[in-house]
This record gives structure tokens, sequence and C-alpha cells, in this order.
């Protein structure tokens, strides 16, 4: 019995800097594996896209 039949659940958080549709850049030798890959990560998948100002960026220009 392997572990995907096991009726457990799996939460993954993945962060990008790239848009969805910019994901083929990512694997620019093979656009069918960024598709599949990106099929994957979002069947069932909760969206959520955060625009504006990087907090990153701003603290970093501080120091």
């Amino acid at each position: 019995m392997n572990s995907w039949s096991s009726g457990t659940r799996v939460r993954r958080h993945v962060t990008s800097n790239l848009d969805l549709i910019e994901w083929h850049q990512a694997f620019p030798a093979n656009k069918l594996l960024a598709s599949a890959t990106l099929d994957r990560m979002r069947h069932n998948a909760y969206c959520l896209v955060l625009e504006g100002k990087s907090y990153q960026a701003r603290v970093n220009f501080r120091r």
C-alpha cells in the first residue's frame, strides 16, 4: 500500500515570483513538463495572489 492511497491529505505551500502564465519560462527546455507540473499543483488548490511592494525589498533597502 503506497502513501497516496491512505486517504490522508497533504498540504504544500508553493511561492513564486512568476505569474502562472510565466511558468513555462522556468522549464524552457520542456514546456510539457512545466504544464504538467502546474496542472498537478493547481488541482484542487487555492491560488492566492499578492500584489504591491515587497516587504523584503523594503527591509533590505533600509540596511
